[in-house]
């Protein structure tokens, strides 16, 4: 109870390199199988991207799930001892909105869409804002890229300073307070947005993480077996009824399981070979949820209606989509980066400056 009093390691998290890949690979897979799944089976099996026993969502909400638990740890591990307000809105926006514009424009010309987007001064404020993905469900606009993650993420990004406060004063008190608003706006909520979407569901997620990292891992030995148990028992049986309203919150507690699970696991399995490329996929992760859908969709409109594929085929398709997705990750990385510093030198000797900042 009360305040955080020792510190938190300022050293890299190596071991959320690996959680954040799971989640990457659990949504990357669960959106593969829903676009092929719309054009073909599986020797005759329907493709789902729901895990079986129908009690925990899917693969994908299952991951997205994670990347806002991996929000909350990595805000808390930064942001623990010292906030700057403007730096910190500086960062993020910088983090998120000049890639996300140039993927955005690059989807535009490559999918022609001007020749189906009429001029909306409301759709261009949602696609500049980043937040016509989140905001979809109420009608069409220019949603292009990404998906309904990024709009809760930049809220989530909104909120941190003020839940960052009242945490460090008292964490176990925050986490119960949010935890309670969270059952009971999932009780009485009855709007038009899903509700895997709202603020009170996400926020749920990204406290546990900031709770997580400061007062759960590492001290609770046994605690990664309990969680075992507890996934097993939810994905089986659930405990509450597929459909229900208490069907939400098994949600969120069987990923905070596979969390705590992960975390622990990523201690004996994040070494080496696997370190390394959990690291390169951290590096361009923002940009596979960016353009991942884009790359699938045009997949999928390749499959003639109805095929059947063969189990290798379908292995080979999703490796085939694996591969171009991170290519292509990988060059508009390159290109964004050489645009950026051909920017920054022009900037510079048109002010006089360095890129430092000092003049010359």
């Amino acid at each position: 109870m009360g305040n955080i009093e020792t510190g938190i390691s300022k050293t890299r998290l190596v071991y959320i390199d690996f959680v954040r890949t799971i989640a990457v690979c659990m949504v990357f897979s669960s959106h593969f199988l829903a676009e092929i799944g719309k054009r073909a089976t599986v020797k005759g099996i329907q493709l789902s991207d729901t895990i079986p026993g129908g009690h925990v969502a899917s693969y994908g909400s299952q991951g997205v799930f994670l990347f806002f638990m991996i929000t909350g740890v990595v805000l808390i591990h930064n942001y623990r001892d010292h906030l700057d307000l403007a730096a910190f809105y500086k960062k993020r926006f910088m983090s998120i909105y000049p890639m996300f514009w140039f993927c955005w424009i690059i989807a535009f010309l490559y999918l022609k869409r001007w020749k189906q987007f009429s001029f909306s001064f409301r759709n261009l404020l949602m696609t500049v804002t980043g937040f016509d993905g989140y905001l979809s469900f109420a009608g069409k606009n220019w949603y292009l890229i990404g998906e309904w993650f990024l709009g809760a993420l930049i809220l989530l990004y909104l909120l941190f300073p003020v839940v960052r406060k009242v945490f460090l004063m008292s964490p176990e008190e925050t986490l119960a307070v949010i935890v309670i608003i969270w059952v009971i706006f999932t009780e009485k909520y009855a709007g038009q947005m899903g509700l895997l979407r709202t603020v009170p569901f996400v926020l749920t997620e990204m406290v546990f993480g900031m709770y997580y990292v400061t007062r759960i891992h590492r001290r609770t030995r046994f605690l990664p077996f309990f969680s075992v148990i507890l996934m097993a028992y939810i994905a089986v049986f659930g405990i509450w009824g597929a459909g229900t309203r208490g069907s939400y919150r098994q949600l969120i507690l069987f990923a905070a399981a596979n969390f705590t699970v992960l975390c622990s696991a990523a201690e004996y399995v994040n070494k080496g070979i696997i370190s390394r490329f959990c690291a390169a996929v951290g590096r361009y992760s923002y940009q596979v949820f960016l353009i991942h859908h884009v790359v699938l969709g045009r997949i999928a409109s390749k499959l003639p209606k109805e095929t059947d594929l063969s189990p290798g085929r379908a292995v080979l398709l999703y490796l085939a989509a694996v591969v171009i997705t991170g290519v292509l990750s990988v060059v508009i990385t390159g290109v964004f980066n050489m645009i950026k510093k051909v920017c920054a030198g022009a900037s510079c000797r048109i002010t006089g400056k360095t890129s430092k900042g000092n003049p010359e």
